[in-house]
């Protein structure tokens, strides 16, 4: 009887959902084909897409461009065709809780989405297990989707897929998205289980600051399928970002074992060749630039567990800040590389190489890369190899025929060997049969806090005092400096990092006034050491200068304007060197002033014009203009004074002209260092 029961309300059940689908909104369709025109048609798919069924066999076609005001719901499952003729639909945010999480959630087996762009903000809440922009997982086929905007999650991120199932494949797509993961994350997918095939991105992959971030990776973060002919343009980690991370894939590897057993550095070796037919890269090119925190950085895959990569080039730069096992091809591989080009700089702790920071089985691989590795064991192909600890008395030669290019550094470990790593020179490596064409090219690349302002081509051997710096942007506060290389030539691809440096708002001449003791305290004097004197700069200079300005003075060597002609006066002549100062460039500068009450005078074009000053405590503080000029600080009152005209009575006279000696003793007894050391004040009697 239950059981009867039971079956009832099972029919029931299925006949409410039935009627409710019958119950939606009708979708403008001919036959099996349904037309999208609008955002409500779009949400009226999402409601029909509760069961896989309903799409099965139809295709959905956009025929305009989509704009969704705000947050959408997914798409729940989707086994049909959906052509986007063209067109994007842009505004997706996603941010409710969950995992599997996209434009669709699930892309069952058989699926087609193709011709799509795609602008979308997704970061779930909650475990955020599978994210992507298109879609949670993918099981079906994807071709020619355009993805741009942001995707953030925990587990298999992905700029267009979260996870790519063994079905599924990539085709021909493009991912401009920034993707944020900390486990499994990639440009294009943060697992690949199946194919991805010609794909680029140019998103940035976890380029923020993530210490615990693992599997990062340009086209897919973990990798057990197969990548080919794929490019990453994008930067991937970040100099806070954990291990594992690579220009195309983070890490390959097919069994699921204990996390911390598969990182770069941790793992006994083993070889899986089996795997070969699925856990492959090739025909790949990693143009980005690749940065760990921790172990395994490679410019085309991070760790290599299982697998092989072949036929693959890496240009951008490698880099581990606190770790070791950075390969310009692959960090640690404990299985096959063969047939690569790495063109780059590499730099680590330990295990730095052209090709390889670790490598079992390496072969016919070429290199020309700037290796620095600041714990020990780098090479030109190979920082370390097993071939290098056991020795080559197994029946399988696993290290030949890898050439480098390089007058600094050696194969292994700085050692080169006959038939394994050999040094070749440039002129040689051109004639190499199927050798790229970027080698012919050798680029200087300019970048700023992990922005890239551009690149200049040099011919191999010219000077890099050739190289035309661009400007780096501008930022409050702070000004950019490049490094410079006087002496050195083109060696291969060059990363240029620019520098911010804090504005220097005060530059001071380093020509001081010397005063006795308790005097000269201030925030700009400095005791001379051993003595009891202090010492002040005769100038300062504000403005917005570098380090490299420098403010010079000298004293005297001018005759004083006129109107000093009576009067005790200093004479500075002003110099600023480096100072990025035009010649009509006006800027306030401050002047010793050695008197109780002073006038200032600026000399410019042969002629002397009195200027207007602000007292700034013991300086006097007015405008200069251009990098060159002189001026005259002189007291105000006369230095003798001249009793002339009417006839003063004598004890009158003898008191005047006793008040004048004193005060000029006063002057002279508290200046009397200066008058012997420089002589640069001029007493100018009427």
């Amino acid at each position: 009887m239950m059981n009867k029961v039971g079956t009832r309300l099972g029919a029931l059940a299925l006949a409410l959902v039935l009627c409710s689908q019958m119950l939606l909104p009708a979708l403008a369709a001919e036959g099996d084909t349904v037309f999208i025109a609008s955002t409500q048609e779009l949400v009226r798919l999402a409601e029909h897409c509760v069961s896989d069924a309903w799409s099965e066999g139809r295709t959905v076609v956009l025929t305009a461009d989509l704009e969704l005001n705000g947050s959408f719901t997914p798409i729940p499952v989707f086994r049909g065709t959906f052509d986007g003729n063209g067109h994007t639909i842009s505004g997706v945010v996603l941010t409710e809780k969950g995992s599997s999480m996209g434009l669709f959630r699930y892309l069952e087996e058989g699926a087609v989405v193709k011709n799509l762009g795609l602008e979308a903000e997704v970061a779930p809440g909650g475990s955020a297990v599978g994210v992507g922009a298109l879609a949670g997982e993918n099981r079906g086929t994807v071709e020619r989707v355009t993805v741009s905007g942001s995707v953030t999650g925990a587990e298999d991120v992905g700029g267009l897929v979260g996870v790519n199932g063994e079905s599924g494949l990539l085709r021909g797509c493009t991912n401009g998205a920034n993707v944020t993961g900390t486990s499994r994350t990639g440009g294009l997918a943060g697992q690949n289980l199946g194919r991805i095939e010609n794909c680029t991105n140019t998103g940035a992959v976890n380029a923020n600051d993530n210490p615990e971030a693992k599997d990062a990776g340009g086209i897919a973060g973990l990798n057990p399928g197969t990548l080919q002919g794929c490019v990453n343009r994008g930067e991937v980690g970040y100099n806070h970002v954990g291990y594992n991370v690579g220009g195309i894939a983070g890490a390959m590897s097919i069994d699921e074992e204990d996390p911390e057993d598969s990182a770069a550095g941790s793992v006994e070796y083993q070889i899986g060749r089996k795997y070969f037919t699925k856990c492959l890269i090739t025909d790949s090119v990693n143009e980005g630039f690749v940065t760990a925190k921790k172990d395994g950085a490679g410019g085309i895959v991070g760790y290599m567990r299982h697998g092989i990569v072949t036929d693959s080039e890496g240009y951008g730069s490698v880099e581990s800040t606190e770790g070791g096992y950075v390969g310009g091809i692959c960090g640690e591989s404990l299985t096959v590389i063969r047939n690569c080009y790495a063109l780059c700089t590499v730099s680590g702790g330990r295990n730095v190489g052209g090709i390889a920071g670790f490598a079992d089985t390496l072969k016919d691989c070429y290199a020309m890369a700037d290796c620095q590795a600041t714990a020990g064991r780098k090479g030109a192909i190979a920082g370390q190899t097993v071939w290098y600890d056991d020795g080559v008395d197994e029946e399988e030669i696993k290290v030949s025929g890898n050439y480098f290019v390089s007058d600094r550094l050696c194969g292994i470990d700085d050692v080169s060997y006959a038939g394994a790593a050999e040094p070749i020179d440039y002129a040689s490596l051109l004639q190499v049969e199927g050798l790229p064409v970027q080698f012919r090219h050798l680029k200087a690349i300019f970048r700023v806090e992990g922005r890239y302002l551009g690149t200049q081509e040099l011919k191999y051997g010219e000077s890099l005092a050739e190289l035309d710096y661009p400007p780096i942007p501008e930022r409050e506060g702070y000004y950019g400096v490049w490094p410079e290389y006087p002496w050195q030539v083109m060696t291969g691809n060059l990363l240029i990092d620019g520098e911010y440096k804090e504005d220097v708002t005060v530059v001071q001449s380093n020509e001081l006034e010397e005063q006795e003791s308790g005097e000269g305290e201030g925030t700009v004097s400095s005791q001379v050491p051993g003595t009891e004197k202090w010492e002040r700069p005769y100038a300062l200079a504000e403005q917005r200068f570098t380090e490299d300005t420098k403010l010079a003075v000298s004293l005297g060597g001018i005759e004083p304007p006129a109107a000093a002609a009576d009067r005790t006066c200093m004479i500075y002549n002003i110099t600023l060197e480096n100072a990025g100062v035009k010649e009509g460039d006006a800027f306030a500068v401050r002047l010793y002033n050695p008197y109780e009450d002073a006038l200032v005078w600026g000399y410019q074009n042969g002629v002397w014009t009195e200027l207007a000053a602000k007292e700034r405590g013991q300086y006097l503080q007015v405008e200069m203009t251009g990098t060159e000029q002189s001026f005259c600080v002189a007291e105000k009152a006369p230095a003798v004074w001249v009793i002339a005209g009417t006839v003063i009575g004598g004890a009158a006279a003898v008191a005047a002209l006793a008040l004048a000696a004193g005060r000029l003793r006063r002057i002279k007894k508290k200046k009397s260092k200066r008058y012997k050391t420089h002589r640069n004040e001029k007493k100018c009697m009427s």
